[in-house]
Protein backbone atom coordinates (compact mmCIF):
# COMPACT_ATOMS: atom_id res chain seq x y z
CA UNK A 1 0.00 0.00 0.00
CA UNK A 2 1.36 3.40 -1.04
CA UNK A 3 -0.42 6.66 -0.25
CA UNK A 4 -3.50 4.63 0.73
CA UNK A 5 -3.52 2.99 -2.71
CA UNK A 6 -3.28 -0.79 -2.95
CA UNK A 7 -0.81 -2.15 -5.49
CA UNK A 8 -1.34 -5.81 -6.37
CA UNK A 9 1.48 -8.34 -6.56
CA UNK A 10 0.75 -8.65 -10.30
CA UNK A 11 1.28 -4.91 -10.73
CA UNK A 12 4.51 -5.11 -8.73
CA UNK A 13 5.74 -7.83 -11.12
CA UNK A 14 4.76 -5.60 -14.04
CA UNK A 15 6.62 -2.65 -12.53
CA UNK A 16 9.68 -4.90 -12.16
CA UNK A 17 9.41 -5.98 -15.82
CA UNK A 18 9.22 -2.32 -16.85
CA UNK A 19 12.25 -1.43 -14.74
CA UNK A 20 14.23 -4.22 -16.39
CA UNK A 21 13.22 -2.88 -19.81
CA UNK A 22 14.14 0.65 -18.73
CA UNK A 23 17.55 -0.57 -17.60
CA UNK A 24 18.18 -2.05 -21.08
CA UNK A 25 17.23 1.29 -22.67
CA UNK A 26 19.43 3.28 -20.31
CA UNK A 27 22.37 0.94 -20.95
CA UNK A 28 22.07 1.40 -24.71
CA UNK A 29 21.71 5.19 -24.38
CA UNK A 30 24.76 5.41 -22.13
CA UNK A 31 26.81 3.38 -24.62
CA UNK A 32 26.01 5.81 -27.45
CA UNK A 33 25.85 9.05 -25.45
CA UNK A 34 22.11 9.45 -26.07
CA UNK A 35 20.16 11.77 -23.76
CA UNK A 36 17.04 10.09 -22.39
CA UNK A 37 14.69 11.82 -19.93
CA UNK A 38 11.90 10.55 -17.71
CA UNK A 39 8.69 12.16 -19.00
CA UNK A 40 5.03 12.68 -18.11
CA UNK A 41 3.87 10.44 -15.24
CA UNK A 42 7.32 8.90 -14.86
CA UNK A 43 8.86 12.35 -14.33
CA UNK A 44 6.09 13.17 -11.86
CA UNK A 45 6.67 9.89 -10.03
CA UNK A 46 10.42 10.46 -9.80
CA UNK A 47 10.00 14.00 -8.45
CA UNK A 48 7.13 13.34 -6.06
CA UNK A 49 7.35 9.65 -5.09
CA UNK A 50 10.90 8.55 -5.84
CA UNK A 51 9.43 5.92 -8.14
CA UNK A 52 6.15 5.03 -9.79
CA UNK A 53 3.09 7.12 -9.06
CA UNK A 54 1.19 4.47 -7.07
CA UNK A 55 -1.79 4.48 -9.47
CA UNK A 56 0.34 4.56 -12.61
CA UNK A 57 1.26 1.42 -14.54
CA UNK A 58 3.74 2.40 -17.23
CA UNK A 59 6.96 4.27 -17.98
CA UNK A 60 7.29 7.23 -20.36
CA UNK A 61 10.57 8.55 -21.74
CA UNK A 62 11.55 11.48 -23.95
CA UNK A 63 14.58 12.26 -26.05
CA UNK A 64 15.59 15.41 -27.94
CA UNK A 65 14.83 14.75 -31.61
CA UNK A 66 18.45 14.23 -32.65
CA UNK A 67 18.97 11.71 -29.84
CA UNK A 68 15.63 10.06 -30.62
CA UNK A 69 16.63 9.38 -34.24
CA UNK A 70 20.02 8.07 -33.12
CA UNK A 71 18.29 5.78 -30.64
CA UNK A 72 16.15 4.31 -33.41
CA UNK A 73 19.22 3.83 -35.59
CA UNK A 74 20.94 1.68 -32.92
CA UNK A 75 17.81 0.07 -31.47
CA UNK A 76 18.69 -3.29 -33.05
CA UNK A 77 21.48 -3.50 -30.47
CA UNK A 78 18.96 -4.01 -27.68
CA UNK A 79 19.45 -7.57 -26.42
CA UNK A 80 16.74 -10.16 -26.90
CA UNK A 81 13.89 -10.26 -26.10
CA UNK A 82 13.61 -6.45 -26.30
CA UNK A 83 12.69 -4.67 -29.51
CA UNK A 84 11.61 -1.21 -30.65
CA UNK A 85 8.40 -0.62 -32.57
CA UNK A 86 8.12 2.62 -34.56
CA UNK A 87 7.21 3.94 -37.99
CA UNK A 88 10.93 3.71 -38.81
CA UNK A 89 11.43 0.10 -37.73
CA UNK A 90 8.08 -1.57 -38.55
CA UNK A 91 5.97 -1.93 -41.69
CA UNK A 92 2.82 -1.72 -39.60
CA UNK A 93 2.70 0.82 -36.78
CA UNK A 94 0.14 3.49 -35.95
CA UNK A 95 1.80 5.78 -33.40
CA UNK A 96 4.10 8.76 -33.86
CA UNK A 97 6.10 7.82 -30.76
CA UNK A 98 8.08 4.60 -30.36
CA UNK A 99 7.51 1.67 -28.02
CA UNK A 100 10.15 -0.59 -26.49
CA UNK A 101 8.62 -3.98 -25.70
CA UNK A 102 9.83 -7.01 -23.75
CA UNK A 103 9.07 -9.51 -26.53
CA UNK A 104 9.97 -10.02 -30.18
CA UNK A 105 6.87 -12.14 -30.69
CA UNK A 106 3.91 -10.57 -32.51
CA UNK A 107 1.26 -12.82 -30.98
CA UNK A 108 0.60 -12.84 -27.24
CA UNK A 109 1.34 -16.24 -25.71
CA UNK A 110 1.68 -17.65 -22.21
CA UNK A 111 5.47 -17.97 -22.19
CA UNK A 112 6.88 -19.58 -19.04
CA UNK A 113 10.43 -18.47 -19.89
CA UNK A 114 9.35 -14.85 -20.35
CA UNK A 115 7.36 -14.97 -17.13
CA UNK A 116 10.38 -16.24 -15.22
CA UNK A 117 12.71 -13.71 -16.86
CA UNK A 118 10.39 -10.81 -16.03
CA UNK A 119 9.69 -11.55 -12.37
CA UNK A 120 6.31 -13.24 -12.81
CA UNK A 121 4.88 -10.73 -15.30
CA UNK A 122 3.12 -12.67 -18.10
CA UNK A 123 2.24 -9.63 -20.20
CA UNK A 124 3.71 -7.78 -23.13
CA UNK A 125 4.81 -4.48 -21.64
CA UNK A 126 5.80 -1.35 -23.53
CA UNK A 127 7.80 1.73 -22.60
CA UNK A 128 6.76 4.76 -24.64
CA UNK A 129 9.56 6.92 -26.06
CA UNK A 130 8.68 10.38 -27.39
CA UNK A 131 10.67 12.80 -29.53
CA UNK A 132 11.05 16.28 -28.04
CA UNK A 133 11.14 18.85 -30.86
CA UNK A 134 12.09 22.50 -31.20
CA UNK A 135 9.28 25.03 -31.63
CA UNK A 136 10.07 28.06 -33.86
CA UNK A 137 10.41 31.38 -32.07
CA UNK A 138 8.85 33.21 -35.04
CA UNK A 139 5.07 33.11 -34.51
CA UNK A 140 4.19 32.90 -38.21
CA UNK A 141 6.52 29.98 -38.81
CA UNK A 142 5.29 28.38 -35.60
CA UNK A 143 1.66 28.59 -36.74
CA UNK A 144 2.50 27.22 -40.20
CA UNK A 145 4.43 24.27 -38.82
CA UNK A 146 1.67 23.48 -36.34
CA UNK A 147 -1.00 23.70 -39.06
CA UNK A 148 0.80 21.36 -41.47
CA UNK A 149 1.65 18.89 -38.71
CA UNK A 150 -1.93 18.89 -37.39
CA UNK A 151 -3.30 18.14 -40.86
CA UNK A 152 -1.01 15.13 -41.22
CA UNK A 153 -1.67 13.99 -37.65
CA UNK A 154 -5.44 13.91 -38.12
CA UNK A 155 -5.35 12.53 -41.66
CA UNK A 156 -3.40 9.45 -40.55
CA UNK A 157 -6.12 8.88 -37.98
CA UNK A 158 -8.77 9.23 -40.67
CA UNK A 159 -7.00 6.73 -42.90
CA UNK A 160 -7.28 4.08 -40.19
CA UNK A 161 -11.04 4.51 -40.00
CA UNK A 162 -11.72 5.05 -43.71
CA UNK A 163 -9.57 2.57 -45.65
CA UNK A 164 -9.95 -1.20 -45.68
CA UNK A 165 -6.21 -1.84 -45.21
CA UNK A 166 -4.59 1.53 -44.49
CA UNK A 167 -1.08 0.07 -44.26
CA UNK A 168 -1.18 -1.35 -47.80
CA UNK A 169 -3.19 1.22 -49.76
CA UNK A 170 -1.18 3.42 -52.13
CA UNK A 171 -1.87 6.86 -53.57
CA UNK A 172 -2.22 5.24 -57.00
CA UNK A 173 -4.98 2.93 -55.73
CA UNK A 174 -6.82 5.89 -54.24
CA UNK A 175 -6.50 7.91 -57.45
CA UNK A 176 -7.45 5.04 -59.78
CA UNK A 177 -10.49 3.82 -57.87
CA UNK A 178 -10.99 5.20 -54.36
CA UNK A 179 -14.15 3.18 -53.77
CA UNK A 180 -12.14 -0.07 -53.90
CA UNK A 181 -10.07 0.87 -50.88
CA UNK A 182 -12.70 2.72 -48.83
CA UNK A 183 -14.57 0.66 -46.25
CA UNK A 184 -17.70 -0.14 -48.23
CA UNK A 185 -19.84 -1.00 -45.23
CA UNK A 186 -19.40 2.35 -43.52
CA UNK A 187 -22.51 4.29 -42.58
CA UNK A 188 -20.64 7.50 -43.30
CA UNK A 189 -19.62 6.98 -46.91
CA UNK A 190 -19.81 10.70 -47.67
CA UNK A 191 -17.31 11.36 -44.90
CA UNK A 192 -15.02 8.69 -46.36
CA UNK A 193 -15.06 10.34 -49.77
CA UNK A 194 -14.39 13.69 -48.11
CA UNK A 195 -11.44 12.17 -46.24
CA UNK A 196 -9.90 11.08 -49.55
CA UNK A 197 -10.34 14.60 -50.89
CA UNK A 198 -8.68 16.07 -47.78
CA UNK A 199 -5.81 13.64 -48.18
CA UNK A 200 -5.22 14.65 -51.78
CA UNK A 201 -5.45 18.36 -50.85
CA UNK A 202 -2.95 17.85 -48.04
CA UNK A 203 -0.41 16.23 -50.36
CA UNK A 204 -0.85 19.05 -52.86
CA UNK A 205 -0.23 21.63 -50.14
CA UNK A 206 2.84 19.76 -48.94
CA UNK A 207 4.32 20.00 -52.41
CA UNK A 208 4.58 23.74 -51.79
CA UNK A 209 6.93 23.04 -48.88
CA UNK A 210 9.70 20.95 -50.41
CA UNK A 211 11.69 20.80 -47.17
CA UNK A 212 9.06 18.46 -45.73
CA UNK A 213 8.95 16.08 -48.70
CA UNK A 214 12.62 15.46 -49.37
CA UNK A 215 12.73 13.37 -52.53
CA UNK A 216 8.94 13.09 -52.66
CA UNK A 217 6.63 10.16 -52.02
CA UNK A 218 6.13 6.87 -53.82
CA UNK A 219 2.69 6.58 -55.43
CA UNK A 220 2.83 2.78 -55.39
CA UNK A 221 3.84 2.01 -51.79
CA UNK A 222 2.00 2.37 -48.48
CA UNK A 223 0.68 5.91 -48.27
CA UNK A 224 -0.07 5.55 -44.57
CA UNK A 225 3.54 4.98 -43.49
CA UNK A 226 4.78 7.64 -45.92
CA UNK A 227 2.30 10.14 -44.51
CA UNK A 228 3.33 9.24 -40.96
CA UNK A 229 7.00 9.84 -41.81
CA UNK A 230 6.31 13.10 -43.65
CA UNK A 231 4.26 14.38 -40.71
CA UNK A 232 7.03 13.38 -38.30
CA UNK A 233 9.50 15.20 -40.53
CA UNK A 234 7.37 18.33 -40.22
CA UNK A 235 7.70 18.05 -36.42
CA UNK A 236 11.48 17.91 -36.66
CA UNK A 237 11.88 20.76 -39.14
CA UNK A 238 12.97 23.49 -36.72
CA UNK A 239 16.59 23.64 -35.57
CA UNK A 240 17.95 24.95 -32.27
CA UNK A 241 19.12 28.19 -33.91
CA UNK A 242 15.53 29.15 -34.85
CA UNK A 243 13.82 27.75 -31.75
CA UNK A 244 12.14 29.58 -28.93
CA UNK A 245 10.73 26.56 -27.09
CA UNK A 246 10.59 22.78 -26.96
CA UNK A 247 7.55 20.50 -26.84
CA UNK A 248 5.97 17.28 -28.04
CA UNK A 249 4.22 17.91 -31.33
CA UNK A 250 1.18 15.82 -30.45
CA UNK A 251 0.43 18.56 -27.90
CA UNK A 252 0.24 21.02 -30.78
CA UNK A 253 -2.15 18.78 -32.70
CA UNK A 254 -4.43 18.11 -29.73
CA UNK A 255 -4.48 21.59 -28.19
CA UNK A 256 -4.57 23.66 -31.38
CA UNK A 257 -4.14 27.38 -30.85
CA UNK A 258 -3.98 26.82 -27.08
CA UNK A 259 -0.85 24.70 -27.41
CA UNK A 260 1.53 27.49 -26.37
CA UNK A 261 0.57 27.00 -22.72
CA UNK A 262 2.45 23.68 -22.83
CA UNK A 263 5.65 25.06 -24.40
CA UNK A 264 8.82 24.38 -22.43
CA UNK A 265 11.72 26.84 -22.24
CA UNK A 266 14.99 25.79 -23.84
CA UNK A 267 17.01 26.48 -20.70
CA UNK A 268 15.00 23.89 -18.78
CA UNK A 269 16.80 21.26 -20.88
CA UNK A 270 20.29 22.78 -20.83
CA UNK A 271 21.51 20.24 -18.27
CA UNK A 272 20.31 17.14 -16.47
CA UNK A 273 20.12 15.72 -12.96
CA UNK A 274 19.53 12.22 -11.62
CA UNK A 275 16.52 11.38 -9.45
CA UNK A 276 15.80 8.13 -7.57
CA UNK A 277 13.23 5.87 -9.21
CA UNK A 278 12.46 2.75 -7.19
CA UNK A 279 15.76 0.84 -7.00
CA UNK A 280 17.48 2.74 -9.86
CA UNK A 281 17.81 6.37 -10.97
CA UNK A 282 16.43 8.23 -13.96
CA UNK A 283 17.77 11.24 -15.84
CA UNK A 284 15.56 14.33 -15.80
CA UNK A 285 15.99 17.86 -17.21
CA UNK A 286 17.41 20.34 -14.70
CA UNK A 287 14.24 22.40 -15.09
CA UNK A 288 11.99 19.48 -14.21
CA UNK A 289 10.03 21.43 -11.61
CA UNK A 290 9.07 24.07 -14.17
CA UNK A 291 8.20 21.33 -16.66
CA UNK A 292 5.91 19.63 -14.13
CA UNK A 293 4.25 22.94 -13.24
CA UNK A 294 3.64 23.64 -16.94
CA UNK A 295 2.05 20.24 -17.43
CA UNK A 296 0.22 19.59 -14.16
CA UNK A 297 -0.05 22.90 -12.32
CA UNK A 298 0.23 22.10 -8.62
CA UNK A 299 2.05 18.81 -9.13
CA UNK A 300 2.69 18.35 -5.40
CA UNK A 301 -1.01 17.65 -4.82
CA UNK A 302 -1.91 14.01 -5.37
CA UNK A 303 -5.03 13.13 -7.37
CA UNK A 304 -5.57 9.39 -7.23
CA UNK A 305 -6.61 7.35 -10.23
CA UNK A 306 -5.56 9.85 -12.91
CA UNK A 307 -3.88 7.45 -15.34
CA UNK A 308 -4.29 8.58 -18.96
CA UNK A 309 -5.55 5.14 -19.99
CA UNK A 310 -7.55 2.35 -18.41
CA UNK A 311 -5.81 1.03 -15.29
CA UNK A 312 -4.29 -1.48 -15.42
CA UNK A 313 -3.15 -1.41 -19.04
CA UNK A 314 -3.03 -5.21 -19.16
CA UNK A 315 -6.78 -5.76 -18.66
CA UNK A 316 -7.33 -7.16 -22.14
CA UNK A 317 -4.22 -9.36 -21.95
CA UNK A 318 -5.41 -10.72 -18.61
CA UNK A 319 -8.85 -11.51 -20.07
CA UNK A 320 -7.17 -13.38 -22.92
CA UNK A 321 -5.11 -15.46 -20.49
CA UNK A 322 -8.26 -16.19 -18.47
CA UNK A 323 -9.88 -17.39 -21.70
CA UNK A 324 -6.92 -19.72 -22.20
CA UNK A 325 -7.34 -20.99 -18.65
CA UNK A 326 -3.96 -19.62 -17.57
CA UNK A 327 -5.14 -17.05 -15.01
Amino acid sequence: VRDDFTISSLMKSTWAAELKTLDAIQTLCKKHGITCYAAFGTLLGAARHGGFVPWDDDIDLAMPRQDYMRFLSVSSELPAPFRVKSIYTQDVFTQFHSVVTNSRETKLTWDENRIKEFYGCPFFIGIDVYALDYIPEDKNRQDLQRLIYTMGYHLTGQMESVFIEPHTVSLKQISDNPMEVIKADTDELDLSVEAVKQLEDFLKELSLFGQYLGTGYDETSSLFIQLMKITDQVASNCGREDAGFMDFFHHLAKLGENCSRMFRKLEWYDSTVELPFENITVTVPSGYKDILTTQYGDWHTEIKGTSMHGYPFYKSQMEYFKYLGKM
